[in-house]
């Protein structure tokens, strides 16, 4: 199947778009190929300000390929070449070398040192790149000795292929094995999902597999159309895993982008699974991060207990951040549901504990002891345990529930012992019997 119709790819989009589907499509493939993490997220955060800014700055559209592109420079325009600076006059000399000779301005634009001028040129290069070449184009990316390097280059190159061929492009993707072949796919299912989801859904759900490519279709339709999206989500089988936390980062994105707080009621109208679940508290957790306040509203008019078990805690998070006097304010609301209380206080007294232990020290010496506030004072234990391990001792031995407050102290006497071995020592024999015996 080939879209020959699809539209010309404009350079900024691509460099865009395509850094944000690279991201979530490395992820992906480390999933699905069992490949290490480490990667992942050194990419995560070299293209984090791509994933907020694709959409700000692109130019009008430009014609078609047929019509010709609006990037080329006159060959035969000798006045005005004459005026160009040397960086004008090369990317003239490039764009003409584009469309004559493919493979060799890829081979220049990998040669060049500089990061902005390498991925600038591919990005041009693959706007205009027919289905034809791609497979070449690939052969010649895939032989990058840089790791990294090679999996953004393979993430641009699948973006722009999966509009005009994503068929022959997984094909492509899939010979190749290994994490690149999960990533690439995950990436040019989601390029085509963006730009034709109906076209998309069909082959997918036309494969043997079709689980292998759900995760990139949702990516791609969520961006295009939600609720359609979420639609297709609430047909998959209850053991179904289409959302992970890579790819249910992707698609809350996309949700808070078109539905904002009413995207929670969106969610709530699914039937309960592990997808809604892991998709929920992606979506909650940014909501909290964004609009706390909008989000608890939202979050008062819903019955579900799942929902609230999983929402409320995560929306609390992400609030804590920025303020978790306001986060408290809000989870004190649930005190009467003692599950959603106690979760969602221990989220808001770890974030409080990172950035401000002694407030948050404080206001738990504030309250009265309590079974609901076991997990808050844990959690508080341990986070502190880095700074002041004799402080988090103390919080530590107050854990009510026994299992808890064992696992606590030794985590607080572990931390405690590595910092001052002889303060831990001389605590340790003027309170025998405190810390369980074994490990």
């Amino acid at each position: 199947m080939r879209m020959s119709d699809t539209p010309t790819i404009r350079p900024v989009v691509l460099i865009g778009a395509c850094s944000l589907t690279l991201l979530v499509g490395v992820l992906i493939g480390s999933s699905l190929a069992g490949g290490d993490s480490e990667s992942g997220d050194r990419l995560e955060r070299s293209t984090a300000s791509a994933l907020d800014s694709r959409e700000n700055n692109l130019p009008e559209p430009g014609a078609g390929r047929e019509a010709g592109t609006m990037l080329s420079i006159d060959p035969n325009a000798s006045e005005a070449a004459a005026r160009m600076s040397p960086e004008m006059a090369d990317l003239n000399a490039f764009l003409q070398l584009t469309q004559m000779d493919p493979l060799s301005a890829a081979q220049e634009a990998l040669n060049e040192s500089n990061d902005l001028d390498r991925i600038s040129k591919l990005a041009l290069l693959l706007a205009e790149a027919s289905p034809e070449v791609m497979p070449e184009l690939a052969d010649l990316i895939s032989n990058t000795r840089n790791d990294y390097e090679r999996m953004q280059q393979m993430g641009m190159l699948f973006y722009a292929w999966g509009r005009i061929d994503a068929p022959a492009a997984v094909t492509y993707s899939e010979s190749m094995g290994g994490r690149v072949a999960g990533m690439t796919t995950a990436v040019a299912l989601s390029s085509w999902a963006s730009l034709d989801p109906g076209s998309a859904r069909a082959w997918v759900d036309g494969m043997k597999n079709p689980e292998r490519y759900q995760r990139g279709l949702m990516m791609g339709w969520s961006e295009n159309n939600p609720l359609q999206a979420l639609q297709y989500l609430s047909e998959q089988s209850a053991d179904s895993n289409i959302m992970n936390r890579w790819t249910s980062a992707e698609v809350s994105r996309n949700l808070v982008a078109q539905r904002g707080v009413m995207a929670i009621d969106d969610l709530a109208s699914l039937p309960a699974s592990r997808n809604r679940q892991e998709l929920l508290e992606r979506l909650a957790n940014e909501l909290g991060e964004t609009q706390p306040a909008a989000a608890a509203a939202r979050l008062a008019n819903i019955n579900d207990p799942e929902v609230l078990k999983t929402a409320v805690p995560e929306v609390a998070e992400g609030w804590a951040q920025d303020d978790p006097e306001a986060a408290v304010a809000f989870v004190t609301d649930y005190k009467e549901n003692e599950q959603v209380y106690g979760r969602a206080m221990a989220k808001v007294i770890e974030e409080w504990a990172e950035r401000d232990p002694y407030e948050a020290g404080q206001f738990l010496n504030e309250q009265p002891a309590s079974p609901e506030l076991d997990r808050s004072v844990a959690e508080y234990s341990r986070e502190v345990a880095k700074i002041d391990p004799a402080g988090a001792m103390s919080f530590a031995v107050s854990v009510n529930d026994e299992k808890l407050r064992s696992d606590t102290i030794r985590r607080v006497a572990r931390d405690w012992k590595r910092a001052s071995l002889e303060e831990y020592t001389a605590w340790e024999k003027a309170n025998p019997g405190i810390v369980p015996k074994g490990k």
